[in-house]
């Protein structure tokens, strides 16, 4: 039988995955003792549906992390997915929503130090920030994955939910006990 503390991280691309490897997954290994991230951008609402069944069917817990993209708050977004079709078997209560995008989630945890060191503009805040501004941020030195690994290395969890409000949400909400 399948371990009941289980947790599956739906997320759209591989940013998400490499970010939610590195920067989620570890303090959330306290909390249960299994965790799988699936790239959800490519499946059907057949496919949503199966997975999300087998995870009531286990009583695993699970998450569908969406960007923000151009919806106007979190709310709209939410609705916006669950009239879509694809996303109906979900409950809003599992669906986390990054403002904007992931990027923003990537930059809010880089210090203005690091920033300096790697000759970037320091943002007070990413709430704001989308992919465009992002890839225009990146040293000509690395590839865009690259530096995305670069942020990864040095980012900090307090500098990130300071900066950036959805990213302080989702750790308020899903891992209240991780303060560094």
């Amino acid at each position: 039988m399948t371990d009941p503390d289980t947790l599956f991280l739906m997320v759209e691309g591989r940013d998400d995955v490499r970010f939610f490897e590195t920067v989620i997954v570890p303090p959330l290994k306290q909390k249960y003792k299994g965790i799988k991230i699936l790239e959800h951008s490519g499946w059907t609402k057949r496919e949503v549906d199966r997975f999300i069944d087998s995870f009531r069917r286990i009583r695993a817990d699970y998450i569908l992390i969406k960007d923000l993209n151009s919806a106007p708050c979190v709310s709209v977004r939410k609705q916006k997915l669950l009239e879509e079709g694809k996303y109906q078997s979900i409950e809003t209560d599992n669906i986390a929503v990054v403002v904007r995008e992931i990027e923003s989630w990537y930059l809010a945890g880089f210090s203005e130090k690091d920033c300096r060191r790697l000759k970037i503009k320091a943002h007070k805040s990413t709430n704001d920030l989308v992919k465009e501004q992002f890839d225009q941020l990146v040293p000509e030195r690395y590839l865009r994955a690259d530096f995305m690994i670069e942020i990864l290395k040095c980012l900090s969890i307090e500098e990130a939910k300071r900066r950036n409000r959805s990213f302080r949400y989702f750790m308020d909400k899903y891992l209240p006990e991780v303060t560094a």
